[in-house]
C-alpha cells in the first residue's frame, strides 16, 4: 500500500467533508499494520497528527492588529495548518479544542 501522505495531509484534507475526514482516518488506522506503517514512518505520523478527530483546533491569531481564526492541528509543540505550515506562537492569542461528532 503506496500512499501520498503528504498530499493527504495538504491537499485532499482541505477538499474533504468532516464525515470523509473521519472515515479516511477511520479506514487507515484500522489496517492491520497501521501501527507499524506510524512506527516507521513520520509522514504518517503527520497524517495521523492531520486526521486525528482529538487533534483538531481553532486557533486565533492577531498580526498587526489583523484578528483570524483557522483550524489547525497540534504536531510537536506547534499548531500547524499543512505539512511544514505552522502558526508562530507570537501572534496566538487563542486556542480552542474542537468538538467534532463522533
Amino acid at each position: 500500500m503506496n500512499q501520498d501522505w503528504i498530499k493527504l495531509v495538504d491537499k485532499y484534507w482541505h477538499a474533504m467533508s468532516e464525515e470523509t475526514r473521519k472515515e479516511t482516518f477511520e479506514d487507515w488506522v484500522s489496517q492491520p499494520n497501521f501501527n507499524e506503517m506510524i512506527e516507521k514512518n513520520e509522514e504518517v505520523r503527520l497524517f495521523y497528527a492531520r486526521f486525528d478527530p482529538d487533534n483538531q483546533f481553532t486557533v486565533t491569531t492577531n498580526f498587526n492588529g489583523i484578528v483570524n481564526k483557522m483550524r489547525a492541528f497540534k504536531w510537536g509543540s506547534k499548531y500547524h495548518v499543512g505539512s511544514i505550515a505552522s502558526i508562530a506562537d507570537d501572534f496566538i492569542t487563542g486556542v480552542e479544542k474542537l468538538s467534532l461528532p463522533t
